[in-house]
């Protein structure tokens, strides 16, 4: 059975979306109060993302499902796959206007 850490919040319906339309799973996992779900051959560990990686490093699980920005925070001893395409954000910097040429310019 391969084991699979999810990342829970925002990230979890966009990677159990994704696994739906690839044929990875059949039935459409709900995020709620249990934290190791069970679909055909795979077992699924809902995590909070900051830990997916840890869960890959220990070898609690086989793979995981991250942001690029937990990977590079993180920095563990793991192997990045690849880039599922999903979970994009936007950074923004806010400040006051007295700030602007103090550290933007």
């Amino acid at each position: 059975m391969l084991k699979i850490a999810v990342p829970k919040g925002r990230l979890f319906s966009e990677t159990i979306h994704l696994f739906l339309n690839k044929g990875v799973i059949e039935n459409k996992l709900q995020e709620g109060r249990k934290l190791i779900l069970r679909e055909s051959s795979y077992t699924f560990y809902l995590v909070k993302p900051f830990d997916v990686p840890v869960y890959v490093e220990r070898g609690v699980a086989d793979l995981g499902v991250c942001g690029y920005d937990v990977y590079l925070e993180r920095k563990p001893d793991v192997y990045k796959l690849l880039d599922l395409g999903i979970g994009y954000c936007t950074i923004a910097v806010a400040g006051k206007p007295e700030s602007k040429e103090k550290y933007f310019l």
